[in-house]
């Protein structure tokens, strides 16, 4: 059971697949990662070297992938943080190759944009994930600034509102699952599974730090749950828990530390 995950990659820290990959192989499941870009660490910590990969250099990858044949076995496509607007065409070229043999392959957008208030990619990457990808998109995950961002709200939410309502105006396909996460009440914080005709939320303490590659982590491992257990109503509280082992793992860094992390019990 294979997931193929096109997001970054980090030489120093764990967000993207840096973080996706050893999360999801523990669950024992074969990642094939595509990086769309290569940096030295998050530009969270104020800098950072490195390099956005050439679009099409990773679709040679893609098609090196269905000359071998091995497509038929990828239960699931990710992508998360893209680098540049151009390198959505490698999502939709991975989802047409990928479907084409596999069809009931599942694929999950995770709209990486912003936090807190704050786009840190430009509105051209808005655009193609929102026209684009999420259009193709099985389940999204966004956090709150993100999902509103999405479906035109503004850009600090009322985090007395639930997301229920925005989050079903997201243009998905399929089952139209959204994973909504960041919902900050008081010391707490919410992490939704909608549908379009159900709402569940999650919750654990609220971390008044910056955390990088949570958000990540989620959507990765609630992929591999779902993948696992069969059903995303059982892979919510379970990818969630997860996550929160691996962030009090972690000693109160920025970064989680997903090799302590995973060394935890879940």
């Amino acid at each position: 059971m294979a997931i193929l995950s096109i997001s970054s990659r980090v030489v120093y820290g764990y967000v993207g697949n840096s973080a996706m990959v050893p999360a999801l192989q523990h669950l024992g499941l074969t990642v094939w990662p595509v990086d769309t870009v290569v940096f030295s660490n998050h530009p969270g910590h104020g800098q950072f070297r490195g390099e956005v990969r050439d679009p099409a250099a990773l679709t040679a990858l893609l098609k090196g992938l269905a000359d071998l044949g091995v497509l038929a076995t990828c239960r699931a496509v990710i992508s998360g943080y893209l680098g540049s607007a151009d390198n959505a065409a490698v999502v939709e070229s991975a989802l047409d190759l990928v479907r084409a043999a596999n069809p009931g392959a599942v694929y999950c957008c995770d709209p990486v944009i912003g936090d807190n208030g704050r786009n840190y990619v430009g509105a051209d990457v808005v655009a193609a994930i929102r026209d684009r990808l999420l259009p193709r998109a099985d389940l999204a995950t966004p956090n709150r600034h993100e999902l509103a961002v999405l479906t035109g709200g503004p850009a600090t939410i009322d985090t007395d509102a639930t997301p229920v309502a925005a989050a079903r105006r997201l243009p998905l396909s399929g089952p139209r699952l959204a994973l909504v996460t960041g919902d900050r009440h008081g010391d707490e914080v919410w992490t939704w599974l909608i549908d379009p005709e159900r709402a569940e939320s999650c919750r654990q303490p609220w971390r008044d730090r910056p955390i990088s590659g949570a958000g990540d982590l989620l959507a990765a491992l609630f992929v591999g749950y779902w993948l696992r257990l069969g059903a995303p109503g059982a892979a919510l509280p379970a990818a969630v828990t997860r996550v929160s082992e691996m962030i009090d793992a972690s000693g109160g860094s920025r970064d989680i530390d997903v090799v302590a992390g995973l060394g935890t019990q879940s």
